[in-house]
């Protein structure tokens, strides 16, 4: 929904509620709404969750002051919220309302000298049903494993690669053209992108 359409909503039920926290009861509309999950357009139960907090009535009034269509016009707003986070040893995630999912985290990989490439299995904080991508970065490299993204030097000609294996992991692998010359720790940062739902 563009920002006009939002703001002529909001207007709206403005200038329909006739009270100063008009805004904040459509926001609160909208947060309701995004708290629930499958069924409708505005998830299973979501009338009754805003006559709990609005009162009878509220559906009837809302039909004769902004139409029919006012309920995907609703819905619609809550495109793109977040409607879950989260975090464990694995890395973070976000759920958004329109089903897409954003994960991120980073590891180290332990690099033999002499060795031009290492992979290591990473297993995402939350699984996907659909994987659309990941991407990586080496951040840095030191003597001893990493306890911190920010526990590394700066290092350079190394890259690295990202295949997924399930919904739940992928392979990380990271390259240097002419082997590394002593064994080291290299720390390296990642985000994936898909669907939840």
């Amino acid at each position: 929904m563009s920002h006009a359409k939002l703001r002529t909503t909001r207007k709206q039920l403005a200038d329909f509620l006739k009270d100063p926290d008009s805004i904040d009861t459509f926001e609160r509309l909208v947060s309701i709404v995004d708290g629930l999950k499958d069924g409708s357009p505005l998830g299973a139960g979501w009338d009754a969750a805003l006559t709990a907090a609005l009162g009878a009535g509220w559906d009837a009034a809302l039909t004769a002051a902004l139409g029919a269509g006012w309920i995907a016009t609703l819905a619609a707003t809550v495109v793109g919220v977040i409607v879950e986070s989260g975090s464990n040893s694995n890395g973070s995630y976000i759920k958004f309302s329109d089903g897409t999912m954003e994960c991120w985290g980073w590891d180290s990989i332990q690099w033999s000298s002499g060795v031009s490439y290492v992979s290591k299995t990473i297993n995402l904080p939350h699984a996907f049903t659909e994987i659309r991508s990941i991407q990586s970065t080496c951040a840095g490299s030191k003597s001893t494993a990493p306890t911190t993204i920010l526990d590394t030097v700066a290092l350079t000609a190394v890259w690295g690669t990202s295949r997924p294996l399930t919904l739940s992991s992928f392979t990380e692998t990271l390259s240097y053209a002419v082997g590394i010359a002593s064994t080291s720790y290299y720390l390296f940062m990642w985000t994936a992108i898909g669907r939840w739902k």
